[in-house]
């Protein structure tokens, strides 16, 4: 039996081993995928933009994850939500816009709800009929303090933000038929549109904001007249009917002109934000231009039906003034009635040849009453019956002068045209109430009978002498038997119409009676002359022409 041999301890070899790896493979797929989310993660939360919200006054057109926000055509963001208020009056929509339009919201970005419209500007939106609605944006100028909370315009604006041209104000007194997208005109042309209106800060008028294209804002300078040009004006005169409008769209629309004066026609363009007024018609801007007025009154008696304020003042169809207003004086006691008309006489609508140096304006009016110049009512026109004041020389008026007592220096009057015929039919018609009438008539028919009476017996007494020489002549010629016969059938004929139941006779009475009929119409005339002196043009109140 062999023993074991003895083996040192230290001799006995150590296993071979080898280090492990830190990371296994099996989770370098994990971590790929972490960091690839990781990054997409970080990429979709660069990318992404704000996060908005728009109030709106319903949601119509808003439909989440449908709807879109455009820019020119370009999607800038999407519609996430919908939901109402806690109020539940409005409308909240959240909207996720694109990163590019981070910088573009602040206070003057607006939206809108794009859809079909029918507005002053023309029809829109008619593109959505088959895409859709959509919420449409002005973007704001970069810049500005940022905002996330916005309030939806109910009405889009009408122009684009980059459209080049200048805008400016205009100052009225009510608003009229001009809105956002009436066409602005000069001399015809298309040059601008109204971008809308509000009322001022006092709240006592309206302002315009309008835009002029760049093409044609040099023409409006510091003396730029702008007037209302909507509908149509038609003016009836001697020369016939002359219409004006600006255009068809004007009639429509509405619109607003406007001109610069040549002698303006050098100053320099008006600057951005400019305030001009805007006048109602072209005769207000044409009076614009008169500087000086100086008040006159006129008083008058008769009635002043169609004589309206802004009625004209003429002097021989001269326009030289305007009616500013026109009063009602009683006094029951004294039984006094009277019209007192304030007129505005404009010096510069004539032209002064003689050498006037030094005399003031009321002391030159007066020195022309002291000539004759008188106040009138006249008619302006035979159609609408509208009356206006007119100033001219009478020579045979009575000899008069201005009264400076009063509140404003009074020209005397004289009574119209119509009042004049008015007044010589009244006092025709009382003359011929003074005539004895049934008297004449009396003495008219004992007259006739008179007559009647004087023919028949001499016509008689003629065929008496007559006939011994007729039957002494009946031998004598065939001839003279014939004249003879004719010369007794005329004698017969003249018995026969003065006799009583002639036709002469019957027709002289009936001449009588029409008389005394046309007497008491003519007195019935008068008396309505005087109460409605109009009814001359327009017949009796309550019956208008056919």
């Amino acid at each position: 039996m062999t023993e074991p041999t003895d083996v040192a301890v230290g001799a006995v070899p150590s296993p071979e081993t080898k280090p492990r790896p830190r990371l296994s493979l099996v989770w370098i797929i994990p971590i790929v995928a972490l960091l690839i989310g990781g990054w997409l993660v970080w990429k979709t939360l660069s990318e992404k933009g704000p996060t908005i919200t728009i109030t709106f006054t319903s949601a119509s057109g808003l439909e989440p994850g449908k709807t879109r926000v455009k820019y020119l055509d370009v999607d800038v963001g999407s519609v996430r939500a919908v939901r109402l208020s806690d109020d539940l009056g409005q409308v909240i929509a959240t909207v996720e816009m694109s990163k590019d339009m981070e910088h573009h919201l602040n206070e003057a970005t607006q939206f809108w709800v794009v859809q079909p419209r029918l507005s002053a500007g023309g029809v829109s939106g008619l593109g959505t009929l088959l895409s859709g609605s959509y919420i449409g944006m002005l973007p704001g100028a970069p810049g500005g303090a940022g905002k996330r909370a916005f309030s939806a315009l109910v009405e889009p604006p009408v122009l684009d933000f980059d459209a080049p041209g200048r805008r400016f104000t205009l100052k009225a007194d009510r608003l009229g038929s001009i809105g956002a997208g009436s066409a602005i005109y000069f001399r015809g042309v298309d040059v601008g549109t109204v971008l809308g209106s509000e009322l001022d800060r006092d709240r006592q008028g309206i302002e315009f904001l309008i835009f002029i294209k760049q093409e044609f804002q040099d023409l409006v300078r510091p003396r730029t007249r702008f007037w209302n040009a909507s509908g149509v004006r038609v003016e009836l005169a001697a020369g016939g009917v002359t219409v004006q409008t600006e255009s068809l769209q004007s009639i429509l629309t509405g619109g607003i002109a406007f001109d610069t004066p040549l002698e303006a026609s050098n100053d320099p363009p008006s600057a951005e934000g400019s305030v001009f007024t805007l006048f109602p018609d072209y005769d207000a801007v044409k009076r614009a231009g008169i500087t000086t007025r100086i008040p006159f009154l006129v008083e008058f008696d008769g009635s002043v039906r169609g004589l309206k304020v802004g009625a004209p003042v003429d002097f021989r169809g001269i326009q030289i003034g305007v009616v500013t207003d026109i009063r009602l004086l009683l006094n029951p006691r004294a039984n006094i009635f009277k019209i007192p008309v304030v007129i505005e006489l404009e010096p510069e609508r004539a032209q002064v040849v003689a050498d006037t140096t030094g005399t003031k304006p009321y002391e030159y009016i007066d020195m022309l009453v002291k000539q004759g110049l008188r106040a009138q009512l006249a008619s302006g026109s035979l159609i609408t019956g509208e009356l206006l004041v007119a100033l001219d020389f009478f020579p045979d008026a009575k000899p008069a002068e201005v009264i400076m007592s009063g509140e404003y220096p009074q020209i005397p009057t004289i009574p119209s045209d119509l009042e004049l015929l008015s007044g010589k039919a009244q006092k025709f018609l009382d003359n011929l109430a003074t005539l004895p009438l049934p008297q004449l008539v009396d003495e008219l028919r004992q007259t006739v009978r008179s007559a009647d009476q004087l023919l028949s017996v001499q016509g008689k007494k003629s065929l008496e002498r007559l006939d011994p020489l007729l039957l002494s002549l009946t031998n004598t010629s065939n001839e003279a038997r014939s004249a003879l016969a004719q010369m007794d059938a005329t004698l017969k004929s003249v018995n026969g119409m003065v006799a009583d139941d002639s036709r002469l006779r019957y027709d002289l009475l009936r001449m009588i009676e029409e008389l005394t009929k046309t007497a008491r119409t003519l007195r019935a005339l008068g008396g309505t002359i005087e109460r409605q002196p109009e009814s001359v043009i327009f017949g009796k109140e309550g019956k208008s022409a056919p």
